[in-house]
């Protein structure tokens, strides 16, 4: 009995000397990580009970060296506070072992996240779900020598990225990744979902990926400002039928100076992939796209991209943007491009709708349409709808239509079909539309009937099919 008691005595001896051997109570309330009132700088780890709702309202949260975290395991938990800063090596982190159920964390702040530090979800059962609700701005910052982020990771083959959602009453600054993916070497677990929303501008400096080894997952940004994009955003699958996700975009004004990716699983043999989905929704400040854009797929064909502009719409030269199918006789996917005012497409672009065809499989064109009120396509852009049947290319501007690149819808069995699309006027009478000048004949008055440019533009099949009798609603006569 005395060997028992000189035991226990010595264990309470050991956990005095040594706090982090002894049993920490998990945190429930605010007062568990941040006694007392006003705001509150954590240097040690707190370890967070799952379920708990830490009311910190009206206080600030630092996250500081040497050890100052909040975890939870096995579930979930929400902080309210005013502003939370998180600091450089510190972090938010929620964990998962055994079987799986819901985990990670939500913040609700009347203030401003800034992050230097990370928030993580990640598990080998699939990624969990971060939010972040705020009335200030959030930033997710670049720390030196660190690439942190958010992250919502799936850790194992088949397990799927997780779910980050970031909502803004100021603005958002993303100058670190966030990952909501699969990063399976094997299996088919699919991308996640990112969704940012703000008031004001949306800034994108570093990667958004929801990649999968399986399908791709979802990005969506909203905002009635600005949004400027300068990093790649991932929306790919990875695996032979890993088909391409979603990326969409929503602003008042748009620049995309870096890539959009939602590919298919092309990179494999046999690849099945379907392309994904590009969405671009620009306001009356406009549209500019600077950087490719690629929803190539496999067998089950090429993806979609879609843009429309309130404004302007401007693709800068040299950038390609690519719907084909890469394999196994796939067809391609269709390119849309609108804009209410003017549209112009910068010399060496590319816009590639082409199906896949080879001796023994046929894959077809899909159809590109550009349309603006004023629509000029430089020098060297080529447009490219070609297939075991060629695709459609129609070609809008409804008050001036000028072309100078090579066009081809061309088809080994059947070839394809070029429309220019535009309001011709006679000269005699510049109400009356017109396609030829014989439609410009009023009594014995003969005028001339405006035509696109088409000067140095080559056409395949040729010649292009004119037409004027459309009102596309693109901007008045």
């Amino acid at each position: 009995m005395k060997h028992r008691s000189r035991l226990r005595v010595l264990a309470i001896l050991v956990a005095a000397l040594h706090p982090a051997s002894a049993v920490v109570a998990r945190a429930t309330t605010c007062q568990d990580i941040c006694p007392g009132t006003g705001d509150c700088v954590i240097t040690t780890n707190r370890t967070v009970q799952p379920g708990s709702d830490l009311d910190c309202s009206g206080r600030s949260i630092i996250l500081r060296s040497p050890l100052g975290t909040l975890e939870v395991s096995n579930g979930w938990f929400t902080l309210r506070a005013h502003n939370v800063t998180v600091e450089a090596t510190r972090h938010i982190t929620a964990s998962l072992s055994g079987a799986w159920v819901p985990f990670g964390m939500a913040l609700k702040l009347s203030g401003t996240l800034d992050a230097t530090g990370f928030l993580r979800a990640n598990s080998t059962q699939g990624g969990g779900t971060i939010t972040v609700e705020a009335i200030g701005d959030i930033f997710v910052r670049d720390a030196t020598g660190e690439v942190k982020g958010i992250r919502a990771i799936g850790e194992a083959a088949d397990k799927p990225g997780g779910s980050v959602r970031l909502v803004s009453d100021g603005v958002i600054v993303i100058d670190d990744e966030i990952l909501a993916e699969n990063q399976g070497v094997t299996g088919t677990g699919g991308g996640g979902q990112i969704f940012l929303k703000a008031t004001g501008s949306i800034a994108i400096n570093s990667l958004l990926s929801v990649h999968g080894r399986g399908a791709g997952g979802t990005i969506r940004i909203l905002t009635p400002g600005n949004l400027d994009v300068t990093q790649t955003l991932k929306a790919d699958g990875g695996g032979a039928e890993g088909n391409g996700g979603v990326i969409s975009l929503q602003a008042e004004r748009i620049v995309i100076n870096g890539p959009l990716v939602a590919q298919g699983g092309i990179g494999t043999s046999g690849g099945q992939s379907e392309g994904g989905v590009v969405d671009l929704r620009a306001g009356a400040l406009g549209l500019s796209v600077n950087s490719n854009i690629d929803v190539t797929g496999g067998a089950d064909g090429g993806g979609t991209i879609q843009a429309y502009s309130a404004g302007n719409l401007t693709m800068g030269a040299g950038v390609s943007l690519t719907s084909r199918a890469d394999l196994n006789g796939g067809d391609a996917g269709e390119i849309e491009l609108r804009a209410d005012q003017l549209f112009t497409i910068g010399q060496n672009a590319i816009l590639d709708a082409s199906g896949h065809s080879a001796s023994t499989v046929v894959g077809y064109g899909a159809g590109i349409t550009l349309g603006a009120c004023e629509l000029s396509i430089a020098t060297l852009v080529t447009i490219k709808a070609t297939g075991y049947d060629g695709g459609e290319v129609t070609l809008v501007g409804q008050k001036t239509l000028t072309v100078g690149a090579t066009v081809n819808a061309a088809g080994v069995d059947t070839p394809g079909e070029i429309e220019l699309v535009y309001r011709g006027t006679c000269s005699n009478a510049p109400t009356k539309h017109c396609l030829s000048n014989a439609d410009c004949t009023i009594g014995c008055n003969t005028g001339a009937c405006s035509a696109p440019t088409t000067t140095g533009a080559t056409f395949t099949p040729a010649p292009p099919r004119y037409d004027n009798d459309r009102n596309l609603g693109l901007c008045s006569p």
